[in-house]
């Protein structure tokens, strides 16, 4: 079974419109791009932990768990309104895959979305002497886990304010973002604008959308 966790974070735009900021692709990207340094950031750091090969892990985020009677973590499904970027990349054809992924494509599974209002509001405080980001066990409440997920989500911060995602996700070896990368500089201009035009992260603001699959 495919543990891979994929997701996305997306920021509300001053027009109302969600706009992805930043993705496990995208770190991807920077990690064999821009050396080990930028990959050992605290924000680069905390996002590795939410793409961790865990079965527990993601079968407690987004589906019903034996044992645990306590409903998914995120909210299932995949927002209706969500950016071009995010659709296409989590729930769309993936047209972008090549070779043996393109012969065979394997979408993407058991979509969820969860904004940071409701992590913060569900999340229990850590005990003294506990760290926030400890992991947790599978039938733990889930406000432990909202917990983490809040703990996490804090430390990316400084990530989520330098970008904004767009063009399609290449699944191969190599770059992820060729239209990124080979953007015009009319392009980077638009994506310089239209990231000034983000609202600051709040807690309606910003929510992280994931899903699994190979």
């Amino acid at each position: 079974m495919a543990v891979d966790i994929h997701w996305v974070f997306e920021r509300r735009h001053e027009s109302g419109r969600w706009v992805a900021v930043f993705s496990d692709t995208r770190l991807r990207d920077i990690a064999s791009t821009r050396g080990l340094k930028a990959a050992e950031t605290a924000d680069m750091l905390a996002a590795r932990e939410l793409m961790r090969r865990n079965h527990a892990w993601f079968s407690r985020l987004s589906g019903q768990v034996e044992g645990c009677g306590d409903a998914p973590v995120l909210n299932p499904g995949m927002p209706e309104d969500a950016a071009l970027y995010t659709r296409d990349y989590l729930a769309g054809d993936r047209a972008a895959q090549e070779g043996f992924f393109a012969l065979r494509p394997m979408p993407f599974e058991r979509h969820g979305a969860i904004t940071l209002a409701e992590v913060r509001a569900g999340a229990e405080p850590a005990e003294a002497g506990q760290s926030p980001t400890m992991n947790v066990s599978q039938n733990a409440p889930r406000s432990h886990y909202l917990r983490r997920l809040s703990a996490l989500f804090e430390q990316i911060g400084p990530r989520l304010e330098e970008e904004i995602l767009f063009g399609r996700v290449r699944m191969v070896k190599g770059s992820k973002h060729p239209d990124m990368d080979e953007a015009s500089n009319h392009q980077r201009l638009d994506a310089l604008a239209e990231r000034d035009g983000l609202l600051p992260i709040e807690g309606s603001t910003l929510r992280w959308i994931a899903a699994y699959g190979h």
